[in-house]
């Protein structure tokens, strides 16, 4: 099921709701553009620093299993600029993978926070907006991006404590700059897991 199909506006899609809405953002021809503010993220620091917990995300509520997937292109302007799907437990407990400009490169970045965040970095060059994938069975997640929406590619496969009803969106982020725009197209969920968990299918 999309739930970005034929919303429009600034209508949200039946269920969703926004944390830290953003003054910028609109559904065209089935987009979802956000314009991430400067400074917008959400990252809790192993070192203990103030956490960062502002970036705009527009989510839904799901229970159990999943299998959720967008597209998403950013606008990268500046260093850590980047689109996200991500999966919300608590305040403590998250988790992300994000299409953003690292260490100048267009990448795959995901974040597993268990209290602190533990960020992994695949450094690549993408020659066009990337396909992401989050799968939920049980405790266990995993991440996945594809180019074609076929052929999936592993990221990361982790335990996560999370509540049988979790929450489940895109996130626009702008850490170290003054802003950029994000467009996620479609919203797909599926309420089981693709099994097997870590396969590119």
């Amino acid at each position: 099921m999309d739930c970005f199909k034929s919303v429009s506006g600034k209508n949200l899609p039946q269920g969703f709701a926004w944390m830290n809405e953003p003054r910028e953002w609109v559904f065209k021809q089935e987009q979802l553009q956000i314009q991430a503010p400067a400074g917008a993220d959400f990252f809790l620091d192993p070192r203990g620093e103030k956490p960062r917990e502002s970036a705009p995300f527009l989510y839904m509520e799901h229970s159990g299993d999943f299998t959720v997937t967008t597209r998403v292109d950013v606008d990268m302007k500046s260093e850590f600029d980047s689109g996200c799907l991500m999966v919300w437990h608590s305040r403590e407990f998250w988790a992300k993978i994000c299409y953003e400009m690292s260490y100048g490169w267009p990448s795959i970045v995901s974040v597993v926070t268990k209290r602190h965040s533990d960020d992994s970095n695949t450094l690549m060059t993408l020659a066009e907006p990337p396909y992401l994938r989050l799968t939920r069975v049980g405790s266990s997640l995993a991440m996945h991006y594809s180019l074609d929406d076929k052929m999936w590619y592993l990221v990361r496969y982790c335990s996560l404590l999370m509540h049988d009803t979790v929450r489940i969106g895109v996130a626009a982020q702008s850490p170290g700059g003054e802003g950029c725009s994000v467009w996620f197209s479609g919203f797909s969920v599926i309420p089981e897991g693709i099994g097997p968990i870590r396969s590119g299918i």
